[in-house]
This record gives C-alpha cells, sequence and structure tokens, in this order.
C-alpha cells in the first residue's frame, strides 16, 4: 500500500510539472522564451533576462545573483579579464546578459560578438546594447564554420546551450574551425548523470528533453560527451563538475519562491522542490578546450 501511494504521489508531481510547464511555456505548440520568463523566472527574479540554472553558494543566494556568478565564473575561467585584446565569440547569447555584464570587466581592446538563433532575443539584446565593442547577430550555431571566417576568434564561449544543439559535434567542430590557434573555448554543459538512471530519473529526463528541447543524441553521460569534444579536434584542458552548485539549490530556491509570489501553499513548493532534487538525473560541467 505504501509504494502504491509513493508512486502515485510520484506521477501526481510529474502530471503538475507537464501541465503547469506546457500551459506557461508554450504558444501554439512552441516553446516560448518570452512566455517561459514571463510566466516563471520574472515570477521569482523581477525582470530578469538571464536563462541559466546560476552558481549557487553561501554569498549568492537568490536567483540573479546565482546567474551572475556563474557567468562571472565562466570569465574567470576564460582568462578575458587579464588580456589587452581579444576577438570574442558568445554562441547561444540569448538576451544578451552576461556579454552587457562581461564587457563592462573587459579592456577596451576585448570585442565581442554575441549570436543566438532567435530574432526576438538578439533584437531584445540589440536594443538594450549600448557599448560598440558589443555586437549582436542572429545566426544559428551549427553554422558558425560558414558565417564567420576560420581562426576568427581568440575566445569562444557557450554558456548553458549547446545541449540544445540537434547536432552538437557539429558545433563542436565549428568551434575548432573559428578558433585561432591557441585560442581558448569555454563551454558550460548538461549531460546524464548515469548511463542506467532509476525509473524516476527516466522518466524526468523525458520530461527535460521534451520542454527543453533537448534531443535524444544529446543524452550522453560525461565520458562520451568527452569524446565528442576531443573528436573536432579541441584539447580538453580542465573539467569541473559543479552539479552540486546547479541543479538542487536552484530547485529549491525557484519552487518554494514561485510558490510564495503566486500565493499558493508553501507545502507545493517544498515538495515540487524535493521531488525535482530526488529524481534530478543530470551532471553540469564547465570544460576549457584550447585548439593547438
Amino acid at each position: 500500500m505504501r509504494i502504491f501511494l509513493v508512486i502515485l504521489v510520484l506521477f501526481v508531481c510529474i502530471a503538475i510539472y507537464q501541465v503547469t510547464l506546457n500551459a506557461f511555456s508554450y504558444i501554439d505548440g512552441a516553446f516560448s522564451y518570452e512566455t517561459y520568463l514571463k510566466h516563471w523566472i520574472q515570477v521569482v527574479s523581477e525582470d530578469n533576462h538571464f536563462m541559466n540554472y546560476g552558481f549557487w553558494d553561501e554569498e549568492h543566494t537568490t536567483l540573479r545573483e546565482a546567474n551572475e556568478n556563474l557567468v562571472s565564473k565562466i570569465l574567470d575561467m576564460s582568462e578575458l579579464r587579464a588580456r589587452a585584446d581579444a576577438t570574442v565569440l558568445d554562441v547561444g547569447c540569448g538576451y544578451g546578459e552576461q556579454d552587457l555584464m562581461w564587457i563592462k570587466e573587459l579592456s577596451s581592446g576585448i570585442h565581442l560578438t554575441a549570436i543566438d538563433i532567435s530574432v526576438q532575443q538578439i533584437q531584445a539584446a540589440s536594443s538594450k546594447n549600448t557599448d560598440e565593442r558589443v555586437h549582436f547577430e542572429q545566426c544559428d550555431a551549427l553554422e558558425i564554420a560558414e558565417r564567420f571566417s576560420a581562426e576568427q576568434f581568440d575566445v569562444v564561449l557557450s554558456v548553458e546551450s549547446a545541449f540544445h544543439y540537434v547536432d552538437r559535434p557539429r558545433f563542436f567542430k565549428g568551434v575548432h574551425t573559428v578558433l585561432k590557434p591557441g585560442g581558448t573555448f569555454v563551454i558550460c554543459d548538461i549531460v546524464c548523470a548515469s548511463k542506467t538512471p532509476t525509473l524516476l530519473q527516466g522518466l524526468v529526463i523525458k520530461l527535460f528533453s521534451d520542454f527543453l528541447s533537448m534531443p535524444a543524441k544529446n543524452l550522453i553521460t560525461g565520458d562520451v560527451w568527452d569524446e565528442t569534444l576531443l573528436s573536432s579536434g579541441l584539447e580538453l584542458v580542465e573539467v569541473r563538475d559543479i552539479t552540486a552548485n546547479t541543479f538542487n539549490p536552484y530547485y529549491r530556491h525557484f519552487f518554494n519562491e514561485y510558490v510564495r509570489n503566486k500565493g499558493f501553499p508553501s507545502i507545493l513548493g517544498t515538495g515540487l522542490a524535493e521531488f525535482s532534487c530526488a529524481a534530478q538525473p543530470f551532471s553540469y560541467r564547465i570544460a576549457v578546450c584550447k585548439k593547438v
């Protein structure tokens, strides 16, 4: 009887996930980032246009703080702060929040090109941009080798977007093409934590991949991800697993704040947060690569 009740509760949680995510994130059957921001992210974090899990620690305990902390760490690992000049490509820039944040911390000789497949997001980013060193451009991440010149960039950055791509290996090869010899590629990406997920984790993987357009071919573990990256010709210099600072603190903060701000019973937020943490099947990694 107890097992039956547990299973029932799990399926109720999954049903709530599916119904609410679809209701507040899709327009005419297509995923809408604008709707997602309005009905999800900005309920928890007002006027926030970041779309990453963030890096949570004792000093960064709100969604925006964690979002900014993550992209700050990406910048640290790129070592761009120490450079007087460089050409930089940010792939999958979304609304450009990280680019507008980064450029303020970089030398005048740094020039940043930021691309995204969404015309609307590029237009929104461009409308906020007042720095001539930053250029926003609509472009498919899989077509960077065709759009840009070979060996054009000193640094390529990718913040939590590559797991969406229908051909992630092609993206990695494109990065290799557009990087100068000795250039740096810094990426944060999401992979599966295990080759054999539990039944519950498998259900969450299905929900996550459907909701956030994560192709089945991208549901790979870290070792396979490493091999895919290396096969592009890039050298893997450093990999950090930051899972403990991403998913679980994000879910606990997000669901409890969302429920509180919506005036729902607090037990709902606690339940959704703990369900998300218990069933969380992914690993979150940051990697630094070089073109040799």
